[in-house]
């Protein structure tokens, strides 16, 4: 996955509703499972959804 796909995938998720956010989820835990080298796309999108530190 390019650069740009994950970016893409990441505004993605950070506009969707909860149905959709799960779905972009799985598909984030299945492009991890083929690139296991560098940041996990799961990680950075459960970053999105994490609360802001107060």
């Amino acid at each position: 996955m390019s650069i740009q796909d994950r970016i893409r995938l990441i505004e993605q998720y950070a506009k969707a509703d909860p149905e959709q956010r799960r779905l972009i989820r799985d598909h984030a835990v299945a492009v991890d499972s083929v690139t296991p080298l560098g940041p996990r796309l799961v990680d950075e999108l459960d970053g999105l959804s994490l609360p802001a530190a107060a």
